[in-house]
């Protein structure tokens, strides 16, 4: 009888030391309750039978994901000592990197989407497996997002000097950089649109960067940058704000300063219905922004506060009620909310389609059509 292996990881035990101190111990922190504790790596990151499932094999997902790791682990020990040498070329790092595009994306689609995520879709543990089977299955559509990415997106490095970095339970994060819209199958931080900032964890002290568009000025392109304590702070930002249930440092500081940024936002499910019977239904993941004035006009966009002040002019009173002029208060936003309408009516308006034509746009979380017959 073939044993079942019992604690099973969402995040590859390889990455999790990679954020453990000289003793295998991390900080996790539980988000609903902002209860941190120390804990060893070996216990991070996991649940009970995560990938069983009554139609696999026992331990089928679990040996498989074994098998990346076998290669994938080492790989990253690699570009880990050559940004630690210092002396290779950041071009060399960056094709090591790119080869293993395809494995990021097998690890990100394995975690935290899959166990939390698709909770608040309704799906039971039968149901999330093929949903996450359907994607890292599916090598044509890894292939043509690994290639959006590469191909749209410019590449980069971030250090800490002092090993502050936090790693999520969704183990890629990523944040938009603009304001794009409101769609039916993506949120704004969805790989393949642009203005996007997709972070890579390779360790507490290095984060792999592909960015595009609006970009934080402390990230260069093409190079090793190494960040201050507040812009160390705006990644850890991005990061915790990426989890949905935990998140892991190497000390508990930066967990402490990280906590009161986090914004809880389930993700949406969406309906659409077309003139031609169709009807389209998906789960996005949650909004995450980088750029603080982006998260205050996107509470203003989705609860279309622009409308609160139609016909007001310049020098009259806010309708919001906060008993400024309108030019003094309300009115900038509003001329952003108007122009986010208008340039969702653009034709590919969030695809880099000049530096990739055929970019892929990362699939929803689920995605279905059903056809109602009058």
């Amino acid at each position: 009888m073939r044993t079942i292996t019992k604690n099973q990881h969402y995040i590859p035990q390889s990455m999790l030391t990679n954020f453990a101190n000289s003793k295998g111990r991390v900080f996790e922190v539980l988000l609903k309750n902002n209860n941190i504790y120390e804990t060893s790596y070996r216990q991070s990151m996991s649940e009970k039978f995560t990938y069983e499932h009554p139609l696999l094999e026992g331990n089928y997902l679990e040996n498989m994901f074994g098998k990346i790791e076998s290669y994938f682990a080492p790989a990253m020990r690699e570009i880990i000592a050559h940004l630690d040498s210092n002396l290779t070329p950041i071009e060399e790092i960056k094709k090591l990197v790119e080869k293993y595009m395809k494995e990021y994306l097998v690890f990100y689609y394995r975690s935290g989407a899959l166990l939390n995520e698709f909770t608040f879709g309704g799906f039971s543990k039968e149901d999330k497996i093929p949903l996450m089977l359907e994607k890292i299955k599916d090598s044509n559509y890894l292939d043509k997002l690994s290639q959006t990415i590469i191909s749209s997106y410019d590449f980069s490095i971030i250090k800490s000097d002092n090993d502050e970095f936090l790693l999520s339970d969704q183990y890629v994060s990523t944040a938009a950089l603009s304001i794009k819209g409101r769609y039916t199958n993506a949120s704004n931080r969805q790989l393949g649109f642009k203005d996007i900032l997709m972070l890579i964890p390779l360790s507490s002290k290095y984060y792999i960067v592909y960015m595009n568009g609006q970009t934080p000025h402390f990230i260069k392109p093409n190079l090793i940058n190494i960040l201050s304590e507040i812009e160390i702070q705006k990644i850890n930002k991005t990061i915790i704000n990426n989890s949905y249930v935990k998140c892991i440092g190497k000390s508990r500081k930066q967990l402490e300063e990280s906590i009161g940024s986090f914004r809880f936002e389930s993700p949406s499910r969406t309906l659409a219905a077309f003139n031609s019977g169709v009807s389209t239904a998906a789960l996005n993941k949650k909004e995450v922004f980088f750029y603080e004035k982006d998260i205050e006009q996107w509470d203003f966009f989705i609860e279309l506060r622009h409308m609160k002040n139609t016909g007001t002019k310049r020098n009259d009173p806010c309708k919001c009620g906060s008993g400024k002029k309108f030019k003094k208060c309300c009115l900038s936003k509003t001329q952003r909310n108007y122009s986010i309408f208008d340039n969702m009516y653009k034709n590919d308006h969030h695809i880099k389609t000049k530096a990739h034509p055929k970019a892929t746009i990362e699939k929803a979380l689920d995605e279905y059509s059903f056809f109602f017959d009058d």
